[in-house]
This record gives structure tokens, sequence and C-alpha cells, in this order.
């Protein structure tokens, strides 16, 4: 992983659960917190955080797995690193974070080439 990364967590309900997150906390194993990102209605839908250093998100995942959301199975996080051309996606299941694979997704290497 790289310096510094992207986290979205889209959750529906999920603002009380979230609420904590969005302030500063030393106690967590990871550092940062989340904004809120509002729809074109004004409601939240997602949150979302940029996170320096590797250290910084130890933990994140382990984290988020173990909140009590009201609707797990609509809990997607998606984590992108400062190198990467797109998102890596987990998805609730069972309540355990789970890698979403898409089986048409086609891999590229760095020079935009099919593998």
């Amino acid at each position: 992983m790289s310096r510094d990364a992207e986290v979205i967590v889209l959750a529906r309900h999920a603002d009380e659960v979230m609420e904590p997150l969005t302030r500063q906390d030393t106690e967590r194993t990871w550092r940062g917190h989340f904004v809120p990102v509002a729809g074109q209605w004004g409601f939240d839908f997602g949150w979302a955080s940029e996170l320096g250093k590797e250290r910084a998100r130890a933990g994140l995942l382990k984290h988020l797995e173990s909140l009590p959301w009201p609707y797990p199975g609509t809990v997607q996080v998606l984590l992108r690193d400062q190198d990467d051309d797109c998102f890596f996606t987990t998805t609730s299941t069972g309540g355990a974070l789970r890698p979403l694979r898409d089986p048409d997704a086609v891999d590229l290497d760095d020079d935009g080439a099919q593998d």
C-alpha cells in the first residue's frame, strides 16, 4: 500500500453508527475521521475519509466490521490507495467484510494492457 488512501463507507440508515467516526479518537487503532457525503436531497448516504500512511489505517476494516450496523447487508467499503486506478470494494456478508470481485473485471498491467 502506498502513503495515502481514500475510504468511502456506504451503508443504509447508519448515521448513529458512523457518528462517532466523524470525530478524531486517539483510542482507535486507526487515525482519522469520516465526513458525511450528502445526496442531492440533503440526506447522508455515505461517509468519506482520506487517510495518510499505512499505519494510520491499520485496523480500520476490523473496526468497521465490528460496528452494529442496522442493515449489515447494505454495508460497502471502498478503499483506494493513491497509486490505484480503481477502488477495492468490500461488502458485508454474514457480519464480515469480504472483498467483492467482479468476475467480468479485466486486469490491466501498469501500461494499461490486458493481462
